[in-house]
């Protein structure tokens, strides 16, 4: 996925109430960043980890870094996977899902399917993603990125599966 900004590597030491993670960069220096995902991420932080952050692009902003992505750390003792690259902003997610299906690397549509993203659907409701098939068939798949790698239904750090929150927008 290409990043509006560039991504700086650094190493994760740990994580502080729900918002705020701390690193050291690869020069040394120890900063702290922001993180917008509010999950446990238990499965993809841990100590040492490699993280990637992003720069702020507002001088004024309190934190000037913000936490994207986590490569994962083997750990059998809860069934993590190693080696996984986990997006964590939980912002983009819908820009990565979008790439990954655009890019094929979710094999999970008819390569002539049309993809609309954000589409309104029905009288108060809206998907994030609509699928239109070659044949007229719509779907709305419930693709949903996710902190947790090692999952069996993972692929890349995406999850995919029916949260109990988007049945109403599924129809196989």
């Amino acid at each position: 996925m290409d990043f509006p900004h560039p991504l700086t590597k650094a190493i994760f030491l740990k994580r502080e109430k729900r918002f705020l993670v701390h690193a050291k960069l690869e020069d040394g220096r120890r900063v702290a960043a922001h993180t917008n995902n509010t999950g446990s991420m238990r499965g993809c932080l841990a100590p040492q980890a490699e993280i990637w952050l992003s720069r702020a692009t507002n001088p004024a902003r309190k934190l000037q870094w913000t936490l994207e992505l986590v490569r994962t750390v083997e750990n059998p003792t809860n069934a993590v996977q190693g080696d996984v690259l986990v997006g964590v902003n939980t912002i983009i997610a819908n820009r990565l899902l979008r790439e990954a299906l655009d890019t094929n690397h979710l094999p999970l549509l008819p390569p002539e399917a049309e993809i609309r993203a954000e589409v309104k659907y029905g009288q108060s409701s809206r998907v994030d993603f609509l699928v239109t098939e070659a044949s007229g068939r719509r779907r709305r798949p419930p693709l949903r990125a996710t902190s947790e790698a090692g999952c069996r239904d993972r692929c890349e750090g995406f999850r995919i599966g029916l949260p109990s929150y988007s049945q109403k927008h599924f129809t196989p």
